[in-house]
């Protein structure tokens, strides 16, 4: 009771921007889908957003009821770049932020509002057009747009199998299975317990289940190959002479 479930096709409106869309590995046009939300629900001033490699183990009212007034959205700090010395060099030089402020933006409250009113679509389409940033894709273009409205979350909000510390469960509250620590590929994963724990209780679960057994040595090196070369693909982009940060400066739209 209380809830209702709607499918709403996108498709549409990313034809408008698919020429400008970059996709690599397993990215596909569906990451750049949060973009569209404000403009999509003008009847809503805010919204969680959730991917889907995510099991909620918290009460989610808690995060929906903070107070957004004078930012655009809250989000907690990416683990995926701040476990890797590579990608914290690529958010420093190449999108001139501080990594332990670049948020990861599979879970987010949004303020549609602020986002209406701040014209963040057309600051997007305009980034979009001007420069492709390509190895965190949309949260390279969330975090320089929105970089000093963000409401900072604690990391039991988006905690992640990537970094070293495991946090028991009690303090967890939203476990992000993100990069290519997927536990329907892996038998050795940090927090994939609960991921079975609900995962056993849909009718996907032989499905996903499945995937584990009939995963193979070529599955595993595919995904090393992934993260080897998005290693070099961090890498490349920091020794550019026009990257982002070198080209218009912290600030988008000013010159450094």
């Amino acid at each position: 009771e209380g809830f209702s479930i709607s499918f709403v096709d996108v498709s549409e409106r990313v034809k408008e921007i698919a020429a400008d869309l970059h996709m690599r590995d397993y990215y596909t046009a569906t990451t750049y889908f949060r973009v569209f939300i404000a403009s999509m629900f003008p009847q809503y001033d805010k919204a969680f957003y959730l991917d889907c490699d995510t099991v909620i183990l918290g009460d989610v009212s808690e995060l929906y009821e903070q107070n957004l007034d004078g930012y655009m959205l809250a989000g907690a700090p990416c683990e995926g770049v701040n476990s890797f010395e590579v990608y914290k060099r690529y958010v420093t030089e190449v999108d001139g932020l501080n990594p332990d402020y670049f948020f990861n933006a599979g879970v987010l409250l949004l303020n549609l509002k602020s986002f209406r009113e701040e014209g963040f679509y057309e600051q997007f389409a305009d980034l979009l057009r001007k420069y492709k940033f390509t190895v965190i894709q949309d949260e390279d273009y969330l975090n320089v747009l929105c970089q000093d409205k963000v409401l900072r979350l604690p990391r039991s909000w988006n905690k992640s199998p990537v970094a070293n510390d495991v946090l028991p469960r009690e303090e967890l509250r939203i476990v992000h299975y993100l990069m290519t620590w997927k536990p329907w590929r892996y038998t050795d994963i940090p927090y994939q317990e609960y991921f079975w724990e609900y995962a056993v209780r849909t009718e996907f679960y032989d499905q996903l289940k499945g995937m584990l057994d009939s995963a193979t040595v070529a599955d595993m090196e595919k995904d090393k190959l992934v993260e080897k070369n998005l290693k070099a693909l961090a890498e490349s982009e920091i020794s550019r002479a026009d990257g982002y940060f070198k080209v218009y400066g912290k600030r988008y739209g000013n010159k450094a």
